[in-house]
């Protein structure tokens, strides 16, 4: 795996999380006081370790656009 195929990866790990966050807050019907102290923390991890592993295995295919838009894009070089 290439530098841009593994930031490509990781950037969709970080919004699958950050969706999969909000999803689980907005159905858990609790708030962060609610519950014992910690577990808002420990189920942070667990989503993240969860966006992780999807995004590791294909995720939804955000990583794949990225990775298409990068070799479309013509930089220029430096020299």
């Amino acid at each position: 795996m290439g530098k841009a195929e593994k930031a490509a990866r990781d950037f969709e790990g970080i919004l699958l999380g950050s969706l999969l966050d909000s999803l689980q807050n907005t159905f858990s019907g609790t708030s962060d006081e609610d519950g014992a102290a910690g577990s808002s923390t420990y189920g942070l991890m667990g989503t993240q370790a969860l966006a992780s592993a999807i995004a590791a295995r294909g995720g939804i295919g955000i990583a794949q656009l990225i990775l298409h838009q990068w070799k479309q894009t013509k930089v220029p070089s430096a020299g």
